[in-house]
């Protein structure tokens, strides 16, 4: 498909319609998607912008201005991988104010792409970036500006954070919450190659952050296993935790409730937990495999893609 279109990523249009990206011919593509169905002709040229960027597009959003924001990655995987964030006009220009020349680059491990962009209240841009290989898995985090410029002693706060822990590895998700963000994932020290291997101590995080990366009151810890895949997001007072087992072939998720503190919410499925269990045809779930849609309180859609199977499974889950 080097020389094809590929379409990795679809978002909401802030006035109907959608947003779909990926790469076309080796580079980075977006188009429009007008409310009808149809591509937008006042979009770039004839509703597609092709950028002058090798790899391909993993991650959009739009703020209320109707500029775009695109996150993606020079190359496919590997330990070449570098991830950046480019911002477009309204009308699919590329904006070049915005980092340099219209692009910034975000922080970058090895098989690392962009897990999430979110708008902050200030105009505040969160990058989230997973990375690693062998069970060595890691999350991090970059606030840019509007204007695309890394926000002031961002990076250095949350070092300060991940010293605090000395984690070889870390799967987590964040959300915003208010003027900030929140991250919730698990983390060892110890990198866990095999989970045949004896498993190491696990640590659970729920950590509050101001948009400086300044921390916003304590960091909640709890025992945890290891995840493959995390998905969070606040309902009420509590965190909900959709988590998938690492290198797990029972397709069993666990959706968990927990309080500020960290400790489980009982009035929450089971205790705290509820156990979903989605049948897989081959293979096992991915890294990228499972998200969530909060499409209504009190209602969770989970959207599941098995890696070798091509039928996409909606799970409706009422909280």
């Amino acid at each position: 498909m080097s020389e094809g279109l590929s379409i990795d990523v679809v978002a909401a249009r802030i006035d109907g319609g959608a947003i779909v990206a990926g790469s076309y011919a080796g580079g980075w593509v977006i188009g429009e998607i007008t409310a009808s169905g149809q591509l937008n002709p006042r979009f770039a040229r004839g509703g597609w912008s092709v950028l002058p960027f090798e790899g391909t597009v993993t991650n959009v959003l739009q703020e209320t201005s109707g500029r775009i924001i695109l996150g993606g990655n020079e190359h496919a995987s590997g330990c070449c991988t570098v991830n950046w964030a480019a911002a477009l006009s309204a009308d699919g220009q590329l904006d070049p104010m915005f980092g340099e020349h219209g692009r910034v680059k975000l922080p970058t491990g090895e098989s690392s792409g962009i897990n999430r962009l979110a708008l902050e209240p200030n105009g505040d841009i969160l990058a989230q970036s997973g990375y690693g290989n062998m069970g060595c898995w890691g999350t991090a985090l970059a606030m840019l500006t509007p204007s695309g410029a890394p926000e002031p002693l961002f990076a250095e706060r949350l070092r300060r954070f991940w010293d605090g822990y000395h984690f070889g590895a870390f799967v987590g998700d964040t959300y915003l919450d208010g003027e900030g963000f929140t991250l919730v994932g698990a983390g060892q020290k110890p990198c866990f190659e095999s989970p045949r291997d004896p498993k190491p101590p696990t640590t659970g995080v729920i950590a509050h952050f101001q948009t400086n990366g300044n921390p916003a009151g304590p960091t909640a810890q709890f025992p945890s296993p290891m995840y493959g895949t995390v998905k969070a997001f606040r309902d009420g007072g509590d965190t909900l935790i959709v988590a998938f087992p690492y290198s797990d072939e029972t397709g069993q998720v666990t959706v968990t409730a927990r309080h500020a503190d960290g400790s489980l919410d009982p009035r929450f499925g089971i205790l705290g937990r509820a156990q979903i269990h989605i049948p897989l045809r081959s293979g096992e779930l991915s890294l990228e495999a499972l998200e969530f849609i909060k499409a209504a309180p009190g209602e969770l859609t989970l959207v599941v893609t098995p890696s070798e199977d091509a039928e996409v499974q909606l799970i409706r889950l009422r909280l």
